[in-house]
């Protein structure tokens, strides 16, 4: 019996990517393992592991790294697929101390570098990736910046490039008023105002690398300009507190929401009207995504991830982080252009579906088979 092991630095992570995958294994008779932080109750036969992952304290890691050796030598692993940064660095740190190796495959979903990441934090990042290449069978990558990355600096024995791991077809809904304005509520509270507003939504964790502190910087001056528009920030993060210090300190609690965790994140995009991300480099966001299936326009910053799903000027709009400019006039002109909103999203809503699980599902699978022939 062929065993696979899944890691990750959050569990959560098995919950919006994987469990299609890890089913498919689970019923073709495997044994399936996961390791991540946060426990796990699978509707199938796979057995969890609720390790600690540490981001901030990265020495830490240490015990973590020991902590998966000990699951990979006891439990005799033969695969193991990690994924993500954090979760690849310390599984594959794990099986350089093992003696006996199983298959190591990497899933990157983003690395933290890019063509504009300062040149010594790139040499590091890249260094990592490099060292570990060595054992990595199989490197998978989700936008063309990284596959270019993986292949110039040969970051796996084999390399190749998947469409993301595959999100869900949508079902769209037929929301009734009462239920729209039901949802309004709930995400913003007394803050609900029900006038024609213009709902902009940018839902992610709160971080530097997420940047909502740039996106609130240039959202400002255009909220004070515009009276009819609300900024949504869902989600929550290690930069939330200073986010939401900073909209009292505006007074402008009235327009910039921060609701926190939304978990019906399909509410929240049947009544915004546009989903904009500042982030500073992705792999291939779900968050975007999700909007394209939903048909809201989006205005993205042009970094890897964004520029896979968006075409500029086509099914949305990119812009530079470094020119507000260009960001002011793109937003000024899609908030007021019915006819282009409508162009950009069903083009997005066409796009978005050769992301979809049922069309990647195989894609994938055959992916994993090059690494080992078993997979299959």
């Amino acid at each position: 019996m062929t065993k696979i092991l899944f890691t990750a630095s959050r569990q959560s992570h098995f919950n919006q990517f994987h469990l299609p995958y890890l089913e498919y294994y689970s019923k073709k008779g495997f044994k399936v393992f996961t390791a991540a932080q946060g426990e796990a109750n699978y509707s199938f036969d796979a057995k969890h592991y609720n390790i600690e992952f540490y981001k901030g304290k990265p020495w830490k890691n240490l015990k973590t790294v020991f902590a998966v050796k000990k699951i990979i030598r006891t439990e005799k692993i033969d695969v193991v697929i990690s994924n993500a940064t954090l979760a690849g660095i310390v599984t594959r740190l794990a099986v350089l101390f093992c003696a006996r190796k199983p298959v190591v495959i990497h899933s990157c979903h983003g690395y933290l570098f890019s063509k504009n990441t300062p040149k010594l934090k790139k040499a590091i990042m890249l260094f990592i990736e490099k060292f570990f290449a060595p054992i990595t069978k199989l490197c998978i990558t989700m936008n063309y910046e990284d596959f270019e990355a993986a292949e110039k600096h040969k970051l796996g024995k084999i390399v190749r490039n998947i469409p993301g791991i595959g999100i869900k077809p949508y079902n769209a809904k037929n929301y009734t008023a009462e239920e729209i304005i039901k949802a309004k509520k709930a995400i913003l509270g007394n803050f609900y105002n029900d006038s024609n507003v213009l709902y902009f939504v940018y839902a992610a964790e709160f971080s530097k690398r997420k940047n909502q502190q740039q996106l609130f910087e240039y959202f400002l001056p255009l909220l004070r300009q515009n009276p009819d528009w609300v900024l949504i920030l869902a989600g929550t993060g290690s930069e939330w507190q200073n986010i939401q210090n900073q909209v009292l300190q505006e007074n402008m609690q009235n327009q910039v929401i921060l609701p926190g965790f939304v978990k019906n994140i399909d509410e929240l995009l049947t009544f915004c009207n546009f989903v904009v991300s500042f982030s500073k480099s992705e792999g291939l966001p779900f968050n975007l995504m999700e909007a394209m299936q939903h048909k809201k326009p989006v205005i993205a910053s042009r970094v890897k991830g964004h520029s896979d799903l968006i075409e500029d000027g086509e099914n949305g709009f990119l812009f530079n982080l470094d020119n507000f400019d260009e960001f002011k006039e793109k937003i000024e002109k899609i908030a007021r252009n019915t006819s282009l909103q409508k162009d950009f999203a069903e083009k997005s809503s066409q796009k978005v579906a050769f992301f979809e699980l049922n069309n990647v599902f195989d894609q994938i699978i055959k992916t994993y088979t090059l690494a080992d022939g078993r997979l299959e």
